[in-house]
């Protein structure tokens, strides 16, 4: 007895001859459930109904209900001589395809968007604003900064190009807001750590969450720095101790000789809350800025310590 599953039902076949048969419901959605459970390589529940004739399978997916053996012999069972139009395959396939295509979409993927797109928004917005001063100055050379009443008094082109200006510092504003509550919603651990700014960029600069979460905390610390490593490599230069977590300021407040110990341990905190993140773990992200925080405190109290007999000894 072979066990043969076709897109339309299962059927245990002896010789040439179906002798039994499960068939699927005649509905899209369950045919197209059960396409991507066989794409996932998983066992249908009709299949296992003929476990008890132990068949040989020629799916290696089906080893476990049967003995496998590859079989070149085509039979041929048409889903017309079961009451099934080809168009419900087709069907079927496309709503499978679209299951597919939104479970491979990870929330990786927007967070990486949202920086993208806030990086060109920045960009825009910088030419813009240069623009803008630079034609306001023509007629208000001593204003230190643009005055609003004013650039409508000038009229014409300036007052759109203002409008410009503003609705592009709105739009920041709401992709900014938006990427908060991405990274809120599937890393919550970084983003309690790093915050959603810095996360977010350290996950678009690793290329994804999980990706953040499989790098060495040795890259993870000079993610960004990428211009200074390049010049540490061709030009023989002092080699980054930080790249963006430079910008948490547990570091950026820390003393200049302790920004790379500190570095070092954050770098480590944020591979481990991109971990649990990853993987849908606990919170723990308070825990683990608690400990960067410790570390930075137990560094400055050894440095005024160290201090301290500099001065007793200078005495």
């Amino acid at each position: 007895m072979r066990l043969i599953t076709k897109w339309f039902g299962v059927f245990l076949v002896y010789g040439h001859e179906v002798k039994e048969y499960k068939l699927f419901p005649k509905d899209p959605e369950e045919i197209a459930s059960r396409l991507i459970k066989i794409r996932n390589g998983e066992i249908l529940e009709e299949e296992r109904k003929f476990t008890e004739h132990e068949p040989r399978v020629g799916e290696r997916r089906l080893s476990g209900i049967g003995r496998f053996r590859e079989e070149r012999r085509v039979i041929e069972i048409k889903p017309e001589d079961y009451g099934f139009d080809r168009r419900l395959l087709h069907e079927a396939l496309l709503i499978a395809g679209r299951e597919e295509i939104k479970s491979s979409k990870r929330p990786s993927h927007d967070i990486i968007q949202a920086v993208n797109a806030i990086d060109e928004i920045i960009e825009a917005q910088n030419i813009l604003s240069e623009r803008l001063r630079e034609w306001y100055g023509y007629h208000h050379p001593f204003d230190e900064h643009v005055d609003g009443k004013k650039v409508k008094e000038i009229g014409g082109g300036m007052k759109s190009l203002n409008g410009l200006v503003n609705k592009s510092a709105e739009t920041r504003k709401e992709i900014e807001n938006h990427l908060r509550e991405i990274m809120e919603e599937n890393a919550p651990n970084l983003t309690a750590l790093v915050g959603p700014n810095i996360g977010a960029r350290l996950i678009a600069l690793a290329g994804g969450l999980e990706e953040l979460a499989s790098m060495p905390s040795s890259t993870i610390q000079v993610l960004g720095a990428e211009n200074a490593f390049f010049r540490f490599l061709r030009e023989g230069s002092r080699p980054p101790k930080h790249g963006i977590i430079y910008q948490h300021p547990v570091i950026h407040r820390a003393r200049k000789e302790n920004r790379g110990k500190i570095s070092r341990f954050m770098a480590g905190k944020i591979r481990i809350a991109a971990a649990v993140d990853a993987n849908g773990g606990e919170f723990i992200g308070d825990t683990l800025l608690d400990a960067v925080k410790k570390r930075a405190e137990e560094l400055e109290k050894r440095d005024r310590s160290k201090t301290k007999k500099k001065k007793r000894k200078r005495k």
